[in-house]
């Protein structure tokens, strides 16, 4: 009886290990909610809510972050969340990158700082200057050497 109990548990720890395991290594894409955008006035952030399946993951992007993106933000909430919106795909993969880093700030939030945009767009734009000299080095046969 005792040997049939063991190998049942043996089985469920190993059989459930495996589950688990298989849950904790693969994420899923955040899914961003578009229509909740709210200004946080005591943290001067817009915070923004994502699902990772049935989670809530809790995010925001600080007003400088915005404001490298466009000065328009400085005028306020309204602006800011427009500033958002019109930068939400930038916004969101950054947030992403750092949820998938699990790179929580206080209160379990995935926060978009200045660093982080201004990283993002100094990635970006060496992507472009380096397409742009691989566009312009003359091939064998170019007219242009």
């Amino acid at each position: 009886m005792c040997d049939n109990l063991n190998a049942i548990f043996i089985w469920i720890f190993f059989h459930y290990t495996d589950l688990w395991r298989c849950c904790l290594v693969t994420h899923m894409t955040l899914e961003f909610e578009p229509d909740r955008v709210v200004y946080d006035d005591g943290e001067h952030l817009i915070r923004i809510f994502a699902l990772d399946g049935l989670q809530l993951v809790r995010c925001a992007v600080s007003k400088a972050a915005l404001v490298a993106l466009e000065d328009d933000a400085l005028a306020g909430p309204h602006a800011m969340t427009i500033t958002y919106r019109r930068n939400r795909s930038l916004l969101q993969a950054i947030a992403e990158r750092k949820y998938l880093a699990r790179h929580f700030e206080v209160g379990n939030t995935i926060v978009v700082r200045l660093d982080d945009v201004n990283a993002q767009l100094s990635g970006l734009r060496a992507a472009e200057d380096a397409t742009a000299r691989t566009s312009d080095r003359p091939t064998r046969g170019d007219s242009r050497v």
